[in-house]
């Protein structure tokens, strides 16, 4: 067994330090960039529509002051909302209608009658064209 002095013992506790501390900014250097561009290209965006969305807001005039109850009161008025809405909620039970009601019994139809030949072909073609 090695007895070691106090300043060994000091010098050899440095380097782990800085090494926690590089392999930590190493770290924030990989995640910079992406949280940079989440910032500038999420964040900003959505915190400008949200000021937008509740002023007086002219395309070329910009920002003419607060008008948030116009504008939401506009936009519940306006004819082309509700049935936009629906469309978004109604269209993915469409899709997922057709995936399970239509399109696998058809595919587990075809496996069964043409056995093999259809699992090759199957893997040959894309299952979206």
């Amino acid at each position: 067994m090695t007895v070691r002095s106090l300043p060994a013992l000091a010098a050899d506790a440095r380097p782990r330090r800085r090494r926690r501390w590089s392999s930590s900014l190493a770290g924030w250097g990989y995640a910079a960039p992406t949280a940079a561009f989440v910032l500038i290209f999420f964040v900003v965006p959505i915190g400008i529509v949200a000021r937008m969305s509740v002023s007086d807001w002219k395309l070329f005039t910009g920002d003419r002051g607060w008008n948030s109850g116009k504008n939401f009161r506009s936009a519940l008025d306006d004819p082309l909302l509700w049935p936009s809405v629906w469309a978004l909620l109604l269209v993915p039970v469409g899709i997922a209608l057709l995936l399970w009601g239509a399109i696998t019994p058809e595919e587990k139809y075809l496996s069964s009658k043409f056995g093999a030949e259809y699992d090759a072909y199957r893997q040959r073609v894309r299952r979206w064209l």
